[in-house]
């Protein structure tokens, strides 16, 4: 007979106060992890399913989607789990995926529009480039992701700036967010550029494993002639840890904007007071 020995949890060993700040540092970062995991999927798939089967283009749209979905989900609610003193607050977390989601269900017509024309264009195309390899080129997969990455870094910080400052029922302010990061680039750009870099280095990787599998680099740091799935599991793990720190620094990033404008605009207030 085995006699076990219970080890108290991490958690359990720290005072009352630390255990609380721990699990307000984790739960933000556990928060983003299914959508990153989603996203590492949509990109293997993109990849390596979808121009076998003729529908590289529509997979491609439908990633593209899902990637502004999770973006505006995670900086949204996470601009809007913090107190004034910055402080996360998991019921205000709650409560903001709750209205979210209502301001989604509200504005369902324009998105599934706009949704509806992307998978549209993306469907014809998939329908031009049937029955010819045109799908499964290497260098059509580099173009496709060369005009996303240029319309991420050209718009990208707008957006992540409407989604951050986006209180619902209200529409997102795109031309504002747009028009402050145009006035602010030099103090908007270096908080979320990390963002940028991981999130480009997570669309980048996937086909840089996807095409490099046949190479003798390839196989060298893929150990030889792996199993398929073997490859394709860590294309996805590759590209969903990319993803997840890109969300990560994106939500971070914004909410240090936000904090600076709005010390600003106390500050702004204070000083125009008798």
């Amino acid at each position: 007979m085995v006699n076990a020995v219970a080890m108290p949890a991490l958690d359990s060993a720290m005072p009352p106060r630390e255990r609380v700040q721990w699990r307000n540092v984790q739960s933000p970062l556990l928060a983003l992890l299914p959508s990153a995991l989603l996203l590492g999927i949509l990109r293997v798939w993109s990849l390596a399913v979808a121009p076998r089967v003729g529908v590289y283009f529509t997979a491609e749209a439908l990633l593209v989607v899902y990637a502004c979905f999770a973006i505006a989900r995670a900086v949204n609610v996470n601009a809007l789990s913090y107190d004034a003193s910055g402080r996360y607050d998991p019921s205000k977390a709650q409560q903001a995926k709750r209205t979210f989601y209502a301001a989604l269900r509200c504005g369902w017509v324009r998105i599934a529009g706009l949704v509806l024309l992307l998978l549209l264009a993306a469907l014809i195309a998939d329908a031009l480039t049937a029955g010819t390899n045109i799908q499964q080129r290497t260098n059509v997969h580099l173009s496709i992701m060369f005009v996303e990455l240029m319309a991420w870094w050209r718009y990208g910080s707008a957006i992540v700036i409407a989604a951050a400052q986006w209180v619902p029922p209200r529409p997102p302010a795109l031309a504002r967010a747009r028009a402050l990061v145009g006035r602010a680039r030099l103090d908007v750009l270096p908080s979320l550029a990390p963002a940028h870099i991981a999130l480009s280095a997570a669309v980048l990787a996937g086909l840089a494993v996807h095409a490099g599998r046949t190479t003798p680099a390839g196989a060298l740091v893929l150990g030889g002639a792996p199993d398929p799935r073997l490859v394709l599991a860590w294309q996805a793990a590759l590209c969903a840890g990319l993803a997840w720190l890109g969300l990560v620094l994106l939500c971070r990033g914004s909410l240090a904007i936000l904090m600076r404008i709005r010390a600003r605009r106390t500050a702004r207030y204070v000083s125009r007071q008798p």
